[in-house]
Parts: structure tokens; C-alpha cells; sequence
């Protein structure tokens, strides 16, 4: 990861917090049994409640830090 400089210390945490929203928006999909919208190659695609997965653990840990600090 980049060194954090006075220009861009302000968009230090951009990152993790648009996987912890999109992480939410797979769990909150499931829930309410929901398609989660999402652009795949180019097209918009809708996934069905029963086929979304979480996030990939390298991104997860990003997300919520050193573990994952979700409520279960």
C-alpha cells in the first residue's frame, strides 16, 4: 500500500470502507432475498440471493482489519 502523504491522507480509508459497504450490501441482499445488482465484464448483472457470497477473506480482513469484526 502507499505511504500516506498530506494530499491524499484524507482518502486513506476510501478503500476499506467501500468493501465494508459492499460486503453489507451482499448480507443485506440475503436477508431481504434480493438480487444483488453488479457489473460483471462490462454488464450489469443481477445474482440471485442464493448464489452471493462474502467478500474473499484477503478482502474482508482489509475491510474490518486483522479479523473480521462482523456481527455473526
Amino acid at each position: 500500500m502507499k505511504k500516506l502523504s498530506p494530499e491524499n491522507a484524507d482518502m486513506a480509508g476510501t478503500y476499506p470502507a467501500m468493501l465494508r459497504a459492499a460486503q453489507r450490501a451482499r448480507e443485506v441482499a440475503r436477508l431481504h432475498g434480493t438480487p444483488l445488482v453488479v457489473m460483471q465484464k462490462g454488464k450489469v448483472v443481477e445474482i440471485p440471493p442464493d448464489k452471493i457470497k462474502d467478500l474473499p477473506k484477503k478482502l474482508l480482513k482489509i475491510a474490518y482489519g486483522k479479523s473480521d469484526h462482523r456481527k455473526k
